[in-house]
């Protein structure tokens, strides 16, 4: 990991804080260590993120409670820590299986080291576990991160990051119709995102004709 003299040096490095660094300081402080496949992931993700191509996108596909769910929000955090005018859009099978993930990345700004800068000055705005915004420098219709179920309606919503966090699931996937209703949403997922915007799908396939193949 690199090293930084104190918080204030941090910051004024942030391009050089990498995803890795960015999960260990996390990690250090909540007394835990980082397996090595969380570092192999880590790595995956900055990479595709650092791409320069039109279309990055990418599937994360891991066991059951290897924790890739832990990682993806770090890394959402990471994200807004590197530009904070991005919007990062969460969707699942499930409403509630999304708010979870933005429910974990507002509680890790509200406590990781480096991310206290993050939060809202003034009092009133948007702080809820599924929708957020975070001080950032742009005025912006859209939440910094938003969550919502398959069936919620992103209609006229923008997003430069869009996780797809277990939207394959045994009620979406149990039949062929459903493969293909669950498709054809997700295609709809190419209208939000915005140019040079990152798509990324994580889960565990649920069947032998899974999306995610």
């Amino acid at each position: 990991m690199a090293e930084f003299k104190d918080e204030k040096n941090l910051k004024e490095n942030i391009e050089k804080i990498t995803f890795l660094d960015f999960i260990e300081l996390w990690n250090q402080d909540q007394e835990q260590t980082t397996p090595a496949h969380h570092k192999k992931i880590a790595r995956w993700l900055e990479k595709l993120w650092l791409e320069e191509k039109s279309d990055r996108r990418g599937v994360l596909m891991s066991f059951r409670g290897s924790g890739k769910s832990t990682i993806v929000g770090l890394f959402c955090c990471w994200l807004l820590y590197q530009n904070p005018n991005l919007r990062i859009l969460v969707i699942s099978a499930e409403e509630r299986l999304a708010g979870k993930m933005s429910k974990n990345v507002k509680a890790i700004i509200e406590r990781h080291a480096l991310l206290s800068h993050l939060i809202p000055k003034k009092k009133g705005g948007r702080w809820a576990s599924k929708e957020f915004t975070i001080e950032r420098f742009k005025e912006m219709r859209d939440p910094s991160m938003l969550a919502i179920g398959l069936s919620g309606n992103a209609t006229g919503s923008r997003a430069d990051i869009i996780i797809c966090d277990d939207v394959e699931v045994p009620n979406t996937c149990d039949t062929e119709l459903k493969r293909e209703e669950l498709r054809e949403r997700l295609a709809e997922l190419e209208f939000i995102i915005t140019p040079k915007g990152m798509i990324l799908y994580v889960g565990t396939p649920h069947t032998e004709n899974s999306i995610y193949y």
